[in-house]
């Protein structure tokens, strides 16, 4: 994969995840085994964030300059490393109490690894 795929696969899924949360948090969340209010305001808040990740992630599939792809690469990478630890260990402590937290560490995984292989590269 090269920066541009990369670039233009992880906006599209951020916009959709993100307008997914804003809308319906609590039937995105609920399958994850997470209920109540407070999950629901932090899905939209969630939802934002990921508006904003695929909102800025669109336009760079652009950048041609291959010191700022890596910087992009390198960051991204880092985030959805974090959110992939978290994930397994939120799923392994039993606080996402459902199998698709294992799925969902999984895609973030594939993300730290597309990133990483663009990093790499550095293109």
């Amino acid at each position: 994969m090269n920066f541009r795929t990369v670039c233009a696969s992880q906006a599209l899924t951020a916009l959709a995840a993100g307008v997914t949360l804003l809308v319906i948090p609590g039937l995105f969340l609920g399958v994850l085994g997470l209920k109540g209010p407070e999950v629901e305001v932090l899905g939209r808040f969630a939802g934002a964030m990921l508006l904003a990740l695929g909102a800025t992630l669109w336009p760079a599939r652009d950048e041609a300059d291959a010191r700022k792809q890596r910087t992009i690469a390198v960051g991204n990478a880092a985030a959805d490393a974090l959110v992939f630890l978290f994930l397994g260990a939120a799923t392994l402590q039993g606080v996402v109490a459902s199998p698709w937290g294992w799925l969902l560490a999984g895609l973030f995984g594939l993300n730290v690894a597309s990133w990483g292989a663009v990093a790499a590269r550095g293109s």
